[in-house]
């Protein structure tokens, strides 16, 4: 059975961010969640690479759901899972 998540607090909308940018505001908004708390980020192309880095630096600490997968927009739910060790 997997964790309940509190309704998301906000949404952040990347698309007018250089690429560089996006990456340190997703890093960032996921190392400021608490247990059990996600948030939305939208973005105007795939954003898989953030889950590689996110899970290559933070490794079982985030779960990352898609909401929307394109072609146009994705929408990303990501979620502490589990404090830093």
């Amino acid at each position: 059975m997997g964790m309940a998540f509190q309704a998301f607090a906000h949404e952040i909308d990347l698309r007018s961010l250089p690429a560089a940018q996006r990456h340190r505001n997703v890093l960032r908004n996921a190392r400021a969640l608490t247990v059990g708390t996600s948030f939305v980020f939208v973005t105007d192309r795939d954003p898989e690479p953030f889950y590689y880095q996110l899970q290559t630096q933070h490794r079982h600490e985030f779960f990352w759901n898609y909401l929307d997968r394109g072609p146009s927009i994705w929408r990303v739910q990501v979620g502490r899972l589990q404090k830093a060790p």
